[in-house]
Protein backbone atom coordinates (compact mmCIF):
# COMPACT_ATOMS: atom_id res chain seq x y z
CA UNK A 1 0.00 0.00 0.00
CA UNK A 2 2.70 2.00 0.96
CA UNK A 3 4.19 1.46 -2.56
CA UNK A 4 0.90 2.69 -4.40
CA UNK A 5 0.17 5.67 -2.21
CA UNK A 6 3.95 6.92 -2.56
CA UNK A 7 5.35 5.46 -5.62
CA UNK A 8 8.83 6.16 -7.14
CA UNK A 9 9.37 9.65 -9.08
CA UNK A 10 8.02 8.86 -12.66
CA UNK A 11 7.12 5.46 -11.75
CA UNK A 12 3.28 3.87 -12.86
CA UNK A 13 1.98 0.65 -11.90
CA UNK A 14 -0.79 -0.70 -14.06
CA UNK A 15 -2.37 -3.27 -12.17
CA UNK A 16 -4.75 -6.16 -14.44
CA UNK A 17 -7.54 -8.09 -12.92
CA UNK A 18 -10.29 -9.91 -14.53
CA UNK A 19 -12.79 -9.53 -11.29
CA UNK A 20 -12.25 -6.37 -9.51
CA UNK A 21 -14.04 -7.72 -6.73
CA UNK A 22 -11.28 -9.82 -5.98
CA UNK A 23 -9.32 -6.83 -4.95
CA UNK A 24 -8.76 -5.34 -1.64
CA UNK A 25 -10.92 -2.46 -1.09
CA UNK A 26 -7.68 -0.57 -0.05
CA UNK A 27 -6.01 -1.21 -3.14
CA UNK A 28 -9.03 -0.23 -5.09
CA UNK A 29 -9.41 3.14 -3.28
CA UNK A 30 -5.82 4.04 -4.19
CA UNK A 31 -6.18 3.64 -8.26
CA UNK A 32 -8.06 4.95 -11.01
CA UNK A 33 -10.10 2.27 -12.98
CA UNK A 34 -9.69 1.83 -16.78
CA UNK A 35 -12.51 -0.93 -18.00
CA UNK A 36 -11.13 -2.44 -21.26
CA UNK A 37 -13.49 -4.26 -23.40
CA UNK A 38 -13.30 -7.27 -25.57
CA UNK A 39 -11.98 -7.09 -29.11
CA UNK A 40 -14.93 -7.36 -31.43
CA UNK A 41 -14.75 -10.62 -33.38
CA UNK A 42 -14.61 -9.04 -36.52
CA UNK A 43 -11.46 -7.04 -35.57
CA UNK A 44 -9.58 -9.58 -34.24
CA UNK A 45 -10.25 -12.50 -37.11
CA UNK A 46 -8.48 -9.22 -39.09
CA UNK A 47 -5.52 -9.49 -36.44
CA UNK A 48 -5.37 -12.89 -36.79
CA UNK A 49 -5.59 -13.01 -40.67
CA UNK A 50 -2.85 -9.93 -40.70
CA UNK A 51 -0.23 -12.10 -38.38
CA UNK A 52 -1.38 -15.30 -40.26
CA UNK A 53 -1.92 -17.22 -36.95
CA UNK A 54 -2.19 -21.11 -38.01
CA UNK A 55 -4.94 -22.40 -40.98
CA UNK A 56 -6.46 -19.49 -42.24
CA UNK A 57 -9.91 -21.91 -42.76
CA UNK A 58 -9.26 -22.07 -38.46
CA UNK A 59 -9.22 -18.41 -37.99
CA UNK A 60 -13.00 -17.63 -37.74
CA UNK A 61 -13.46 -20.09 -34.96
CA UNK A 62 -10.18 -19.19 -33.10
CA UNK A 63 -11.91 -15.24 -33.20
CA UNK A 64 -14.96 -17.28 -31.85
CA UNK A 65 -13.20 -19.27 -29.32
CA UNK A 66 -10.79 -16.27 -27.91
CA UNK A 67 -13.83 -14.26 -26.77
CA UNK A 68 -12.29 -10.95 -27.60
CA UNK A 69 -8.55 -11.63 -26.35
CA UNK A 70 -6.04 -12.02 -29.08
CA UNK A 71 -3.63 -13.60 -26.67
CA UNK A 72 -6.27 -16.46 -25.85
CA UNK A 73 -6.13 -16.57 -30.01
CA UNK A 74 -2.54 -16.96 -30.28
CA UNK A 75 -3.06 -19.64 -27.44
CA UNK A 76 -5.61 -21.64 -28.71
CA UNK A 77 -3.71 -21.92 -32.09
CA UNK A 78 -1.10 -24.09 -30.38
CA UNK A 79 -1.17 -28.17 -31.39
CA UNK A 80 -2.11 -28.98 -28.06
CA UNK A 81 -5.35 -27.30 -28.57
CA UNK A 82 -5.59 -28.83 -32.21
CA UNK A 83 -5.93 -32.38 -30.66
CA UNK A 84 -8.94 -31.41 -28.02
CA UNK A 85 -10.46 -29.57 -30.97
CA UNK A 86 -10.49 -32.61 -32.87
CA UNK A 87 -11.70 -35.07 -30.09
CA UNK A 88 -14.73 -31.99 -29.44
CA UNK A 89 -15.60 -32.73 -32.66
CA UNK A 90 -15.52 -35.92 -32.44
CA UNK A 91 -17.68 -36.17 -29.59
CA UNK A 92 -20.69 -34.44 -31.27
CA UNK A 93 -21.50 -37.47 -32.66
CA UNK A 94 -19.60 -40.63 -31.26
CA UNK A 95 -19.39 -38.86 -27.07
CA UNK A 96 -18.41 -42.59 -26.11
CA UNK A 97 -15.09 -42.70 -27.94
CA UNK A 98 -14.28 -38.84 -27.36
CA UNK A 99 -15.27 -38.44 -23.77
CA UNK A 100 -12.55 -39.57 -21.73
CA UNK A 101 -9.78 -37.68 -23.93
CA UNK A 102 -11.60 -34.32 -23.34
CA UNK A 103 -12.22 -35.49 -19.83
CA UNK A 104 -8.55 -36.12 -19.53
CA UNK A 105 -7.56 -32.94 -21.31
CA UNK A 106 -9.85 -30.89 -19.16
CA UNK A 107 -8.16 -32.07 -16.09
CA UNK A 108 -4.76 -30.91 -17.54
CA UNK A 109 -5.01 -26.90 -17.28
CA UNK A 110 -8.04 -24.27 -16.46
CA UNK A 111 -7.14 -22.79 -19.81
CA UNK A 112 -7.89 -26.19 -21.58
CA UNK A 113 -11.19 -26.51 -19.74
CA UNK A 114 -12.34 -23.10 -20.58
CA UNK A 115 -11.25 -24.05 -24.12
CA UNK A 116 -13.64 -27.24 -23.96
CA UNK A 117 -16.66 -25.34 -22.61
CA UNK A 118 -16.14 -22.71 -25.11
CA UNK A 119 -16.09 -25.12 -28.27
CA UNK A 120 -19.11 -26.80 -26.67
CA UNK A 121 -20.48 -23.33 -26.10
CA UNK A 122 -20.49 -22.49 -29.41
CA UNK A 123 -21.97 -26.08 -31.35
CA UNK A 124 -24.80 -25.80 -28.79
CA UNK A 125 -25.15 -21.83 -29.83
CA UNK A 126 -25.56 -23.19 -33.44
CA UNK A 127 -27.59 -25.87 -32.95
CA UNK A 128 -30.08 -24.23 -31.20
CA UNK A 129 -30.46 -21.56 -33.84
CA UNK A 130 -30.52 -24.55 -36.44
CA UNK A 131 -33.19 -26.07 -34.36
CA UNK A 132 -35.21 -22.62 -35.23
CA UNK A 133 -34.54 -22.56 -38.58
CA UNK A 134 -31.07 -20.93 -39.12
CA UNK A 135 -28.78 -22.23 -41.32
CA UNK A 136 -25.95 -24.60 -40.34
CA UNK A 137 -23.10 -25.40 -42.36
CA UNK A 138 -21.09 -27.53 -40.40
CA UNK A 139 -21.95 -31.06 -41.76
CA UNK A 140 -21.16 -32.78 -38.05
CA UNK A 141 -23.29 -30.45 -36.12
CA UNK A 142 -25.62 -31.03 -38.82
CA UNK A 143 -25.61 -35.05 -37.83
CA UNK A 144 -25.66 -34.43 -34.18
CA UNK A 145 -28.94 -32.16 -34.96
CA UNK A 146 -30.50 -34.22 -36.91
CA UNK A 147 -29.70 -37.58 -34.86
CA UNK A 148 -30.99 -35.99 -31.86
CA UNK A 149 -34.14 -34.63 -33.19
CA UNK A 150 -35.15 -37.77 -34.78
CA UNK A 151 -34.28 -39.62 -31.53
CA UNK A 152 -35.41 -36.96 -28.70
CA UNK A 153 -38.00 -34.79 -31.30
CA UNK A 154 -37.56 -31.47 -32.24
CA UNK A 155 -38.70 -29.87 -28.64
CA UNK A 156 -37.32 -32.35 -26.48
CA UNK A 157 -33.98 -31.76 -28.42
CA UNK A 158 -33.91 -28.40 -28.15
CA UNK A 159 -34.72 -28.27 -23.92
CA UNK A 160 -31.50 -30.41 -23.98
CA UNK A 161 -29.07 -28.43 -25.70
CA UNK A 162 -30.79 -25.36 -23.40
CA UNK A 163 -30.25 -27.26 -20.78
CA UNK A 164 -26.70 -27.78 -21.36
CA UNK A 165 -25.75 -24.47 -22.33
CA UNK A 166 -26.76 -23.40 -18.84
CA UNK A 167 -25.25 -25.97 -17.20
CA UNK A 168 -21.54 -25.13 -19.18
CA UNK A 169 -22.76 -21.50 -18.31
CA UNK A 170 -22.52 -22.50 -14.66
CA UNK A 171 -18.69 -24.73 -15.22
CA UNK A 172 -17.61 -21.67 -16.22
CA UNK A 173 -17.63 -19.87 -13.02
CA UNK A 174 -17.26 -22.94 -11.50
CA UNK A 175 -13.80 -23.67 -13.17
CA UNK A 176 -12.44 -20.97 -10.71
CA UNK A 177 -13.10 -22.65 -7.66
CA UNK A 178 -11.00 -25.00 -6.55
CA UNK A 179 -12.46 -28.56 -8.14
CA UNK A 180 -11.84 -31.46 -9.68
CA UNK A 181 -12.25 -30.42 -13.09
CA UNK A 182 -12.03 -33.90 -13.94
CA UNK A 183 -15.16 -34.91 -12.55
CA UNK A 184 -16.57 -30.93 -13.80
CA UNK A 185 -15.96 -32.28 -17.20
CA UNK A 186 -17.81 -35.98 -16.51
CA UNK A 187 -21.05 -33.58 -15.00
CA UNK A 188 -20.93 -31.99 -18.09
CA UNK A 189 -20.52 -34.68 -21.46
CA UNK A 190 -21.91 -37.35 -19.60
CA UNK A 191 -25.92 -36.18 -20.29
CA UNK A 192 -24.72 -36.99 -23.76
CA UNK A 193 -24.20 -40.08 -23.87
CA UNK A 194 -27.28 -42.71 -24.12
CA UNK A 195 -28.22 -44.22 -20.69
CA UNK A 196 -26.74 -47.59 -21.33
CA UNK A 197 -23.30 -46.53 -21.54
CA UNK A 198 -23.22 -44.69 -18.66
CA UNK A 199 -23.51 -47.90 -16.83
Amino acid sequence: LKLLEEPPKGWIFILTTSDSTLVLPTILSRCQRVAFQPIPEPLLLSILNTREVGDSARRPGLARAAQGSLGRALELSSEGFDVLRAHILKFWNDPHLALNPIVEGAAQTPDQFDFIVSEMELGISELLRASLGAPLNDPTLTAHLRARESKMGKKAARDFWIERAERFAAARRENRLPLNRKLLAQDLLLPWLPNEARA
